[in-house]
């Protein structure tokens, strides 16, 4: 016998696939309709594509997605901090989701920062360390844990596919991070002795932070409308699925990890940034204990 309860399940669920079939139906069509009229928007964020003059729809995890989602919206509420306007985040499944969002007029950092001038990488330095200032300024809701905007699971492809956390507190987190090189533990007396000493060089005591996680010169959007000093400006800062509260040193190393550590993104890093060399050391050892990008 089909219960009442049953049945609403039911209608509810053929309900959901269908709104599921439908949405995808007229994304398909906008994806065709705008990759015969827009450029791709950068060979790095391939699956971000263009679907309308001022819409950005963006694909993938749909944990990741929804993480981003609160993220912009907690830092379009509480700083001045340029951030795509969130229109709409789903998920059509466990693991995948999409997220349509307003685009940052402009392009890319690495795109123009070499025709700009003097002046205006100087405005935008100023700008850029301004933004930053204003995250590492927030008050954290419940000082000293760490994890996402609203007090989830971190998300960072650097250290794990799968969410991880939140922790309790910086401790916590060091105390994973390290857990991530076990294996090499095992497998090698000198390697545990050497782990066992970076853990104990680990400080616990940083001050906590809210941190984009994954800054870099294709995350940043600048606008340049002329040569004058006031024609170039700082748009957008975009990909925030990696953002979070993280421990204060957290920004300088991912921003630096696989990237030019000379050259002008590091100088740019170094100008804007509070810097962090020894944490960032010690992290580049970890990584390469690991054998690869963690």
């Amino acid at each position: 016998m089909i219960t009442a309860r049953r049945l609403l399940d039911t209608l509810c669920l053929c309900c959901r696939s269908l709104v599921i079939r439908i949405r995808r139906y007229f994304l398909n069509l906008a994806i065709a309709r705008s990759r015969r009229i827009y450029p791709t928007l950068s060979t790095r964020h391939e699956h971000v594509v263009r679907i309308l003059d001022n819409v950005i729809y963006k694909p993938g995890d749909a944990a990741t997605l929804r993480s981003e989602a609160e993220a912009m919206r907690y830092i379009s509420k509480h700083t001045s901090v340029p951030v795509p306007r969130v229109i709409a985040v789903w998920a059509d499944n466990e693991s995948e989701g999409g997220l349509l969002m307003s685009r940052c007029p402009g392009e890319e950092l690495r795109v123009v920062w070499r025709r700009l001038t003097e002046e205006q990488k100087h405005r935008i330095r100023t700008q850029l360390r301004g933004y930053l200032t204003q995250l590492r300024s927030l008050p954290q809701p419940h000082a000293g844990w760490i994890g996402s905007v609203s007090g989830g699971p971190c998300h960072d492809e650097r250290l794990s596919y799968d969410p991880f956390g939140p922790f309790m507190d910086e401790s916590d987190f060091h105390d994973w991070r390290v857990s991530l090189l076990d294996r090499m533990v095992e497998a090698s007396d000198k390697i545990a002795s050497r782990v066992g000493d970076l853990r104990g060089s680990l400080r616990d005591d940083h001050a906590i932070v809210f941190t984009h996680g994954d800054l870099a010169s294709n995350n940043i959007i600048v606008e340049v409308n002329g040569s004058r000093v006031e024609d170039a400006r700082v748009s957008g800062l975009i990909d925030w699925g990696q953002s979070g509260w993280r421990p204060e040193y957290w920004e300088y190393v991912k921003s630096l990890h696989g990237r030019e550590t000379e050259g002008s993104w590091a100088e740019l890093v170094r100008q804007i940034i509070p810097a962090y060399e020894t944490e960032w050391q010690l992290d580049q050892e970890m990584c390469l204990i690991h054998g690869g990008g963690r």
